[in-house]
């Protein structure tokens, strides 16, 4: 599944991205994800059980009920994140800054205090957690990094349409 609609979602999304920026404005790519996550997070109430199953018919030890307050949690910091502006020192920048560092401490409280966190505190204080997590940042932020200069250099250099220039990342996902 993921080696199909990762590369459809790659050649799709700078395609629909430029379209939508050239027609209407470049926040638009935005409230693409708002139906997305709100679909997802009808999807997730409804099918998630609050409960963690037995694992066998004769295995029976007490269930655990699943950490949905840890994801809240989780999802409120990755969002606060999300949300910091580009002006280094200003109210859109530091109030969801504050918001991340206060959500990330709830998350971090909640999870060491939790009978079953939705992640256990041993894998976060392994030896490889933040090597590999300092990895991930590095070639993720040079993934995404390429993936929004080309197609913005393609508008200033060559003079190419936004609804033109997303399509010069296909070559390269569809490689």
């Amino acid at each position: 599944m993921f080696s199909s609609i990762f590369p459809i979602g790659g050649v799709c999304g700078p395609i629909f991205g430029g379209i939508i920026t050239q027609y209407w404005d470049w926040r638009g790519i935005f409230f693409v994800n708002l139906p997305v996550g709100i679909a997802l997070i009808a999807l997730i109430w409804r099918f998630v059980p609050s409960t963690a199953r037995l694992s066998a018919e004769k295995d029976r030890r007490p269930r655990h009920r699943i950490a949905r307050r840890d994801a809240d949690i989780g999802m409120l910091t990755v969002t606060t994140l999300g949300e910091v502006g580009s002006t280094p020192i200003s109210a859109p920048v530091l109030v969801p800054a504050a918001c991340a560092v206060l959500f990330g401490y709830l998350f971090f409280h909640h999870i060491n205090r939790n009978a079953s966190p939705i992640i256990p505190p041993r894998l976060i204080k392994g030896k490889g957690f933040a090597v590999m997590n300092l990895l991930n940042v590095l070639f993720g932020g040079a993934g995404f990094g390429f993936g929004v200069l080309i197609p913005l250099y393609a508008e200033n250099r060559y003079h190419i349409a936004s609804s033109s220039a997303g399509t010069v990342l296909s070559a390269r996902r569809s490689a």
